[in-house]
Formats: C-alpha cells, sequence, structure tokens
C-alpha cells in the first residue's frame, strides 16, 4: 500500500499549491501598478490582499491535514470535544 506523504495526488496537490501561490503572489505585485490599485479605495486594496492570503492559507492547512492524517482507530478518540468523561 502507498504511504499517504508519497501519494501522487499529494504531490500534484504541492505541485498546485505552489503554482497557485507564485500567480497570485505576482497577480498582487503587479495589481497596484498595472490594474490602478493606487486609484482604488484603501478597503479594496486591503479586502482583495486579505482574501488572497486567507485563500493560500486555507490551501495550505488543506494539504496540510490531508498529508498527515490522524491514525487512530476512532476519531472519538482523538478530539477532546467529545469526550464526555
Amino acid at each position: 500500500m502507498t504511504k499517504i506523504k508519497s501519494h501522487p495526488n499529494i504531490k500534484r496537490m504541492r505541485i498546485q499549491l505552489f503554482m497557485e501561490t507564485m500567480l497570485i503572489g505576482a497577480f498582487i505585485a503587479v495589481y497596484y501598478n498595472g490594474f490602478c490599485g493606487v486609484n482604488k479605495p484603501i478597503w479594496a486594496n486591503t479586502l482583495l490582499t486579505s482574501a488572497t492570503i486567507l485563500y493560500i492559507m486555507v490551501r495550505f492547512v488543506g494539504w496540510f491535514v490531508l498529508r498527515n492524517p490522524i491514525n487512530r482507530d476512532n476519531l472519538k478518540n482523538h478530539c477532546t470535544i467529545f469526550n464526555t468523561n
């Protein structure tokens, strides 16, 4: 059986995450001068920047969770929220 960390889909997700991060970073770098970000209101620039950072963080956390799954018999035993003892 294939190990999770060396699974081909996980490797493709890592490459996709890297490419998306580079392209979004290039867009943010070009946005201010190329797309007249100077003339936009500050809330729009802040919203765009924070949304892109949040998008990258969510994608990274998703990749990390898929790469490191919980290896237990029961998920309820792992989470303390569900334990009522």
